[in-house]
Order: C-alpha cells, then structure tokens, then sequence
C-alpha cells in the first residue's frame, strides 16, 4: 500500500511540474530572447509599500534557542545558509521558503513576479540534534531586487498534523543587497 501512494504522489508532483513548465514562454513567442520579469510591486525602483503584505509577527513564532539559520555567502541570483539544530530534538523541514523586505523597520513579504512558476516537491527533510545544513535559495521568483535589507522565512515543525504535538516555527535569515 505505500508503494502505491508514493507512485501516485510522484505522478501528481510530475503533472503539477509539468504544468508549470509548459505555462512558460516558448523561446519563439519572446523573439527568441529570454523574457525579462519585473515585480509589480517596484515602482520606480523602490519598493511600493502598498503592494506588500507587513508581517504579521505574532503569526510566525519563532524556533526554540538552540535552533537557528545563518548567512553564509550571498550571491547575484541566490543566498547560502546553513540551518542549525544545536538541541536534542529533530526538526522537520521543506523546500519552501518566502522573502521579505525591511522597509522603515517593519517587514513586509515580497510578492513573487507573475508569470514566473515556482514549482517545489512537498518533501520533508530531518534537522537532526547536532545538524548543521547549508543550502541555496534562489532570488529569481522576485525578480530584480533593489537594494536593501531582506531575510528568508523557512519553515520548520515537529510532530504531526492531525495530533496536538504539532509544533510549527520559522527561521529567518538576513541579508543585504548593496
């Protein structure tokens, strides 16, 4: 029965790919350039405050001491981070992350480009006690950043859904753009 539901996982992950692939621009319809992406909330530039939803703080508790994300290196298209579990507890994670802005001291998510598909798989990962894991996030959903201050948003939980041990937190990193 497991091997059944992981087949038909895979197969509706391959569709939903799929979709988002052949949704994109074929290279004859942008005259044979790449099609160049702008987010709608820059407006001259800068960020439209309007057009960015502030973070609600109290909505996204953050981990327990001894959990945490830190900057290793930021690059043109992508930020490195590592990910660490210095308890002696496990937590789970996925590919999903968000961006938000610093602007005037509040946060604000940044809204991803339309047009753009941002397709992951719904794998989970294991931070096990003593983990330290660095991976790339890329910057290519919100198209040209300006320059400021941002942080990543990723979430991490232990237990499981339907049960009342299900703990859910978020890490955050940040980072410039000179």
């Amino acid at each position: 029965m497991k091997k059944r539901t992981v087949w038909i996982v895979c197969i509706v992950l391959a569709v939903i790919l799929a979709v988002g692939h052949f949704g994109k621009p074929a290279a004859g319809e942008s005259g044979g350039k790449e099609v160049q992406y702008s987010n709608p909330a820059i407006k001259d530039g800068q960020w439209d405050v309007i057009r960015l939803g502030e973070v609600q703080r109290w909505k996204y508790p953050t981990p327990p001491e001894g959990v945490y994300m830190t900057l290793t290196r930021v690059k043109e298209d992508a930020v490195v981070a590592a990910m660490h579990n210095d308890t002696e507890e496990s937590w789970g994670y996925g590919y999903g992350y968000t961006l938000q802005v610093k602007l005037e001291d509040k946060w604000y998510f940044v809204p991803e480009v339309p047009g753009k598909s941002r397709n992951y798989v719904l794998i989970g990962f294991s931070l096990d006690p003593g983990d330290v894991l660095e991976e790339t996030y890329g910057l290519g959903w919100w198209g040209n950043l300006p320059k400021g201050t941002y942080r990543l948003m990723k979430e991490i939980n232990q237990g499981t859904i339907p049960n009342d041990n299900f703990v859910q937190r978020y890490l955050t990193v940040e980072f410039d753009i000179p």
